[in-house]
């Protein structure tokens, strides 16, 4: 799913509710584990949402479904936010939202993946080759992986280095 179908997805939501969208709507590469969020800002007592972003790896791996119901959830962040002047998080009238437009209302949500994750490094097990970790930054296990054991066994790491195939 594209930029321009979320916009559409979003609006159509907002039209529902005689509404018209009206923050800004990005995709962000540096989310992993947030598939979505509402950032918002107080002006005086009030609280406003500014922008909505999604993650890039949530929309080229995830569900169609499921990237729909992540575009909901956040939808509802911004238009009770917008409605009231208050942050809802995940209260009662937040879950409420959420129901009565087919979303989920908690805070997680199990995902379909359709396309397996890349990680730029992986660790596995040099007893088992059981894969132990999966980096996508450089850090002090990824550079001395050799120093560490894994907890499956307790033998010593093996490094795979991906980061040449992404």
């Amino acid at each position: 799913m594209n930029l321009q179908e979320i916009k559409r997805k979003l609006e159509t939501l907002s039209a529902a509710k005689n509404d018209t969208f009206s923050i800004e709507v990005s995709i962000n590469g540096r989310l992993t584990k947030t598939l979505g969020r509402v950032m918002h800002m107080r002006k005086g007592s009030t609280v406003v949402p500014y922008k909505m972003e999604f993650s890039k790896q949530m929309l080229e791996t995830v569900a169609e479904s499921d990237i729909n119901d992540i575009i909901g959830h956040e939808w509802a962040h911004y238009y009770i936010t917008k409605k009231t002047g208050v942050n809802h998080n995940h209260d009662v009238e937040f879950k409420a939202l959420c129901a009565e437009i087919g979303s989920f209302g908690t805070t997680t949500i199990n995902v379909t993946r359709v396309v397996e994750i890349k990680h730029k490094y992986e660790l596995f097990c040099s007893c088992c080759f059981k894969r132990v970790a999966v980096y996508d930054r450089k850090c002090k296990t990824v550079n001395n992986c050799g120093s560490f054991e894994s907890t499956c066994c307790g033998s010593h790491l093996i490094l795979q280095d991906n980061s040449e195939n992404l």
